[in-house]
């Protein structure tokens, strides 16, 4: 019964926050905001890596994440905000303003780590390494969707109520 609690709670996850690509790519401009969305998320998470693995030192979430360290967290968040913005330059058929890009720079980032973290306390809660074997290395092919699914939901909302 514990087993299938899981499973369904794990399709629920996957169902509810995948659904947000449908929704963001259905939007107007929905290919610019994805293209926004993805490479944003990949820069935090790509940057959060490299940061933690060159200068990183502190824990950010020992329990949760144990090599996910502060200073990664710091790198990933300041590189996302950068990316975000010149993406919002260089994707021109983006209706963002200055504003609206640094706002979304910030807070892009932040979802990025929550959703990693968020996917690594469910992995420990049912007490599991990785999520699938599907990318060996990898912790399976949730540990490569977990930020995207909070950011491009960041994102989806954004771009309906902000912008």
């Amino acid at each position: 019964a514990a087993d299938a609690l899981w499973s369904a709670s794990g399709v629920a996850y996957v169902a509810f926050f995948g659904s947000f690509l449908v929704l963001l790519r259905e939007q107007p401009e929905g290919r610019w905001w994805m293209y926004l969305a993805v490479l944003s998320t990949f820069a935090v998470d790509t940057a959060a890596y490299f940061t933690g693995r060159a200068i990183g030192r502190r824990p950010l979430a020992p329990r949760i994440s144990p090599k996910k360290t502060v200073e990664g967290f710091l790198g990933g968040w300041a590189f996302g905000a950068v990316t975000v913005f010149v993406l919002s330059l260089v994707l021109e058929d983006l209706p963002l303003d200055v504003g609206e890009a640094a706002v979304l720079g910030l807070l892009l980032p932040l979802a990025a780590t929550a959703g990693d973290l968020l996917e690594s306390g469910m992995k420990r809660l049912m007490q599991i390494k990785d999520a699938s074997e599907l990318i060996p290395g990898h912790g399976g092919i949730l540990d490569r969707l977990d930020s995207i699914f909070l950011t491009v939901p960041l994102v989806f909302l954004f771009s309906e109520f902000v912008v």
